[in-house]
């Protein structure tokens, strides 16, 4: 990914023009201006009585007339704060935030509401249920260091619409050719571990390693104990061990059809336009450190690293 510095000279360069929401105001401006007319000629005709007639009580109409004024002025600047926000939200999804990554990255694909389909999760055999639906937002695609990632929030629902996971769920190529499928559980997931019993008297194996650490962190599965060894060399183990403690939960991760698959329950990457007003550094900042936690993933694993070719 790009320099904090090669971002900040993009931030004052391209993002800088696009910080202020402009909102169209004009409607209301006119609204304004008529009932302003309508006080004065108003508050004129009643003063016009006082003059001849003496009667104090003719003034109250005036003092009701500027309150309800004065409320409609308060309104006023609460709805021109709220299409400001909303205003934003769109210049976000469809300006600003493309525009970064952008920036970051060469190929990408971003649909605000698109998630990654139930397809994809079904394939990783990452859950325990069968995934009927998908909800979720924010899909993102890149091309980092020969290898395609993809990523987005999401909600997994099984046939009966109970919710199975929820959090990001990630996919890359994986730069080895293999024919099994290899599995890793974090052991603190007990239930799940329960779930997968009737697996692992099928066709699935617990794999163990010369790595302690990772032993005792993952509970171990494959179709075939050689590949699985093949596949998770001693680096690669200690980058995923390095990853798990990086994203602070309890991932899982699959290799399935020269792709690795990582389920990252209860996370989220937070690019919630609400939370920003306008377009700062700090949050082009933490935009790009956001991104680079789930891109990293291609460097951290070595996913880039073409060292074993493909057949």
């Amino acid at each position: 990914m790009k320099t904090e510095a090669e971002l900040y000279d993009f931030f004052e360069t391209e993002l800088v023009p696009l910080s202020e929401p402009k909102v169209n105001s004009s409607n209301k401006k006119t609204d304004k201006s008529d009932i302003i007319k309508i006080i004065v000629i108003i508050s004129f005709i009643l003063f016009v009585i006082f003059l001849f007639t003496g009667s104090f009580p003719v003034l109250l109409p005036v003092f009701f007339l500027f309150a309800f004024y004065r409320s409609y002025d308060d309104n006023d600047k609460r709805e021109t704060e709220i299409e400001n926000v909303e205003n934003f939200k769109k210049k976000y999804m469809n300006v600003v935030f493309p525009k970064i990554v952008g920036f970051l990255f060469e190929d990408y694909e971003y649909i605000p509401n698109q998630r990654i389909s139930n397809v994809v999760l079904n394939k990783s055999m990452l859950l325990e249920h069968h995934v009927s639906s998908v909800e979720g937002e924010g899909f993102m695609r890149f091309t980092v260091g020969g290898s395609d990632v993809m990523f987005s929030e999401t909600k997994a629902l099984n046939d009966n619409l109970n919710s199975i996971f929820k959090g990001v769920f990630l996919s890359a190529s994986f730069n080895k050719n293999f024919t099994s499928k290899t599995f890793l559980f974090s052991k603190s997931i007990t239930a799940f571990i329960k779930n997968t019993e009737k697996k692992i008297f099928s066709e699935l194996e617990i794999v163990k390693l010369e790595n302690n650490e990772f032993d005792h962190e993952f509970l171990i599965l494959s179709t075939d104990q050689v590949e699985a060894r093949y596949i998770l060399t001693p680096n690669l183990m200690e980058s995923i061990l390095n990853y798990k403690h990086k994203m602070g939960a309890n991932i899982s991760i699959s290799f399935v059809d020269n792709r690795l698959y990582c389920a990252i329950p209860d996370f989220s990457y937070h690019f919630d336009p609400y939370q920003y007003y306008s377009t700062d550094f700090s949050y082009v900042k933490d935009v790009y450190n956001q991104l680079k936690i789930y891109t990293d993933i291609v460097e951290d694993l070595h996913l880039n690293l073409r060292i074993w070719s493909k057949e």
